[in-house]
């Protein structure tokens, strides 16, 4: 039987931001929060940034 390895600690794996969205984003972010259409708002704003960063900077992609 294999032991599953233990994630690293929160605070290794995450570094607080704090920013601010336009008002028409806030409001589509919280209706789909609210709706249950999205889990959580930092997992739509890491994958949003991901993409972002994927699309226009080559971030993740093995060169």
């Amino acid at each position: 039987m294999k032991i599953p390895k233990r994630q690293a600690p929160f605070e290794k794996r995450y570094r607080r931001v704090t920013t601010y969205l336009e008002n028409g984003v806030y409001d589509k972010v919280q209706q789909l929060y609210e709706s249950g259409e999205i889990d959580r708002i930092s997992n739509l704003v890491n994958t949003a940034v991901r993409l972002y960063l994927m699309k226009h900077y080559g971030y993740g992609c093995k060169e």
